[in-house]
């Protein structure tokens, strides 16, 4: 067990989670989809990918933390009452609506508070496993 200071301080949370992580702090525009990935997000949220990405409706989770005006907590909450659906390997989207009355599909927008859990923990049990 080690504690969630030094959990964080050694990025452990970054190495086992990179690529959700990256999804999650990456410009969404940059994300390209495959064709029936694309067709699952018009069938679910009535929109055209190419619309989402060239309207700017599409957030990173972190993004999305600032773009809404929600904490790290309000975003989880939200994107548990929200439908996400699976797009890709690691990549997971919700349509969140702000506190104004804003809204953006995010992307991966359990991310933030996962890290925050993991960090605030007083320790963190870890297994190294090698095969």
């Amino acid at each position: 067990a080690i504690s969630g200071a030094d959990f964080s301080s050694r990025n452990l949370f970054k190495r086992q989670y990179c690529h959700i992580i990256r999804h999650a702090e990456a410009d969404p525009a940059s994300l390209h989809l495959h064709t029936d990935a694309e067709v699952l997000f018009r069938e679910t949220f009535g929109l055209e990918w190419s619309d989402a990405v060239a309207q700017g409706k599409l957030a990173s989770a972190f993004g999305a933390v600032a773009r809404l005006r929600m904490s790290h907590q309000e975003l989880f909450d939200a994107w548990n009452q929200a439908s996400a659906v699976k797009l890709a390997p690691s990549v997971q989207l919700a349509r969140i609506v702000g506190k104004q009355g804003h809204d953006c599909f995010v992307i991966n927008g359990f991310v933030p508070h996962w890290q925050d859990t993991f960090s605030d923990c007083p320790e963190v049990l870890v297994f190294v496993v090698e095969f």
